[in-house]
C-alpha cells in the first residue's frame, strides 16, 4: 500500500511520461493513439496530449471526491479508516496506470510493437484484473 503523496506522485509522473512519448510516437514514428476517444483530436493536433496531463489529474480528485461522497462509509466499515481505503484506492489506481497505459507505451518504446503487450485494450483489461485483484486482497486482509 503507497502513501498517498506517493501515489498521487507517481500517478502523475506516469501521466507526464505517456504524454511525452504518447507525443513522440505519433509525431516522430508514426503511430496511432489507440485510445478512441481522443484519437481524432490528438493525431489531428499532437500538442494535444500535453492537455490530457492536467485534465486526468483533475480528473483525478474528481473520481477519489466521488467515491469519498457515495462510498466512504462503505469503504470505512470495511478497511477500518477513510485514511487506509483511500491509499488502497490510490495504489490500485497506481497499478492499473503502470500496467494498461504505461506499461503500453513502454512496450511501443522498446520495440514491442506487435504483441500482446502494446494492445492497449487488452492491457487495459489486464490492468483492471491486476487493480481489482489487489482491492479484493485488501478488503479480506
Amino acid at each position: 500500500m503507497l502513501p498517498k503523496k506517493v501515489a498521487y506522485y507517481l500517478l502523475n509522473l506516469f501521466f507526464i511520461y505517456d504524454a511525452v512519448f504518447s507525443y513522440y510516437a505519433v509525431t516522430k514514428l508514426g503511430a496511432h493513439e489507440a485510445n478512441l476517444m481522443i484519437a481524432y483530436w490528438v493525431e489531428s493536433y499532437p500538442p494535444l496530449y500535453f492537455l490530457t496531463v492536467p485534465l486526468l489529474s483533475a480528473g483525478l480528485y474528481l473520481v477519489m471526491y466521488l467515491i469519498k461522497r457515495y462510498l466512504s462509509k462503505w469503504l470505512t466499515k470495511t478497511f477500518g479508516s477513510w485514511a487506509k481505503a483511500e491509499k488502497i484506492i490510490f495504489t490500485a489506481f497506481v497499478i492499473y496506470w503502470a500496467i494498461a497505459n504505461s506499461g503500453t507505451n513502454f512496450a511501443y518504446m522498446v520495440g514491442l510493437r506487435h504483441t500482446v503487450l502494446n494492445n492497449w485494450g487488452a492491457m487495459s483489461l489486464v490492468g483492471v484484473l491486476i487493480s481489482t485483484s489487489y482491492f479484493i486482497y485488501k478488503r479480506v486482509e
